[in-house]
């Protein structure tokens, strides 16, 4: 009815003339005892409407006062059923938590034995030293007192030093570049030296990486397997000796070009690993059985200076390889590397 203006109007006209009718006549006599014999129509229809309003509107009121309290108590109901329900799924997500905390807890205490990353040293690992090769350069060239010593185990077979376009020999060659002043006060390298067994004994080794070789290529069993090993131990004894030379000569190329404090050693050490040893920080390639150096894995070794885990960093195990290889175990390298 309230959507439809006509039906609206009609039912306001409908209770307006019952109201006159029913009380019109109490109007009147109401006029009459206050002294107006004969009241005009106008005064009576607004006695009627006052007698409506002081009747009426109280119990509209009311009705209302009493529809809204019904409204409201339902409201309170409504919110006291949410209460429930919330208490309640904060209860389950409080024990969900304390659930969940003894399991964190669990995974921790195992995941303690299994950190062993921070304790032995290790910050960062590559594939191999292509991949490491941007750090590698970074720590070198770096001009801080973490490069005024530099310390290098090198193969000759990793191609890591023997050219200015190699790994290292890139960072060696702008060291050379440089100022003195900005160049390390230290620079050792321990190369392989010509009587080195692993390269040129068969006996050591030598005769059985050919042999693994030979299973790996299906094309080497064209040949009778002592034919084939005797080329394969020519073929790498005539690389090792072009390579050591190579790198010989890029170490004298580097000591004339200003590179004044290198300090060569050779020795005769087996592949176990390369180090780049810049500081606190020590790069380590090791061995990876049947498998190329340049695709062995590189990691990062770093001395933490913390008092509970200097004792523990593998840092300090090749530091201390590096200096029992230097001071009892290679000689002078037999190439002149004094000043030109």
């Amino acid at each position: 009815m309230g959507r439809n203006p006509v039906m609206a109007g009609v039912t306001a006209f409908i209770l307006i003339t019952c109201i006159l009718f029913l009380l019109e006549p109490r109007a009147s006599n109401l006029l009459h005892r206050v002294g107006i014999k004969n009241p005009p129509p106008n005064l009576v229809i607004l006695v009627c409407f006052a007698i409506v309003s002081f009747l009426f509107l109280p119990t509209l009121y009311i009705v209302e006062m009493l529809k809204e309290k019904n409204r409201l108590q339902q409201k309170i109901l409504d919110l006291n059923h949410q209460e429930e329900t919330l208490r309640s799924e904060n209860l389950e997500l409080k024990r969900q938590k304390v659930e969940l905390e003894k399991e964190v807890k669990i995974l921790e205490d195992n995941l303690e034995g299994l950190k062993v990353d921070e304790k032995i040293g290790l910050v960062q690992a590559w594939s191999n030293f292509d991949a490491a090769k941007l750090e590698i350069r970074k720590c070198i060239l770096k001009r801080d007192e973490s490069t005024r010593k530099i310390d290098i185990f090198i193969h000759a077979e990793s191609g890591l030093i023997d050219g200015s376009n190699t790994i290292i020999g890139y960072a060696l060659a702008n060291l050379a570049s440089r100022n003195k002043r900005e160049q390390p006060d230290q620079l050792r390298i321990l190369i392989p030296s010509l009587e080195n067994p692993y390269y040129i004994d068969p006996n050591y080794g030598l005769k059985e990486r050919g042999l693994n070789l030979k299973n790996i290529n299906p094309n080497n069993f064209r040949m009778e397997e002592e034919e084939y090993i005797k080329s394969y131990i020519n073929t790498r004894i005539e690389r090792f000796e072009a390579k050591l030379m190579k790198l010989k000569n890029n170490m004298i190329k580097l000591k004339v070009e200003g590179l004044e404090n290198i300090e060569v050693r050779e020795h005769k050490q087996p592949y176990l690993w390369n180090l780049i040893i810049v500081g606190s920080k020590v790069f380590v390639q090791g061995d990876v059985y049947k498998s190329c150096i340049n695709n062995a894995p590189v990691m990062l070794f770093e001395d933490f200076k913390l008092e509970d885990k200097l004792a523990r960093t593998y840092y300090y195990t090749y530091i201390k390889y590096f200096e029992d290889v230097w001071s009892h175990k290679s000689q002078n390298s037999k190439l002149s590397l004094g000043k030109h």
